[in-house]
């Protein structure tokens, strides 16, 4: 029917200045097409990922973010479909993995393999900067 996937234009809301003083704009992340995502390819979206205080720096955040991917690498078919009858005109799943990441972890996220997508921007949510972040695993033949 000619409608765009996963296209939103940019909003701008005026928000109270931060405790630093910044202000905080862009409370959506950008949803359309970037030098890095073409706006229709299929992507899981990681989010909300936190490791309690007492328990970081034991490696639990980046076991579970590997083994989901490896998960996802081996479950392409149930990825690539809407769960209801095939649907033509649903391209497959091919391993591209969105973090929207908070800006203080994104050095971690990098350690991971995700790159920051500039085009997305950066936003605020729930009062902390993010930013998103690509990886692209390599699936399983």
């Amino acid at each position: 029917d000619g409608e765009e996937v996963g296209v939103m234009e940019k909003e701008h809301v005026d928000l109270p200045n931060d405790k630093e003083g910044r202000e905080k704009r862009n409370t959506e992340p950008y949803h359309g097409a970037t030098e890095m995502w073409d706006g229709r390819e299929p992507y899981i979206k990681i989010g909300r990922m936190a490791t309690l205080a007492e328990y970081r720096g034991r490696g639990i955040a980046k076991r579970l973010i590997e083994e989901s991917l490896d998960w996802a690498k081996t479950h392409v078919a149930e990825l690539s479909s809407t769960g209801k009858e095939k649907v033509d005109d649903i391209p497959q799943w091919r391993g591209l993995v969105l973090s929207q990441a908070q800006m203080s972890v994104q050095g971690w996220w990098g350690k991971m393999g995700f790159e920051v997508d500039e085009g997305l921007g950066v936003w605020w949510e729930g009062g902390i900067e993010h930013v998103g972040m690509w990886r692209r695993v390599r699936l399983e033949s």
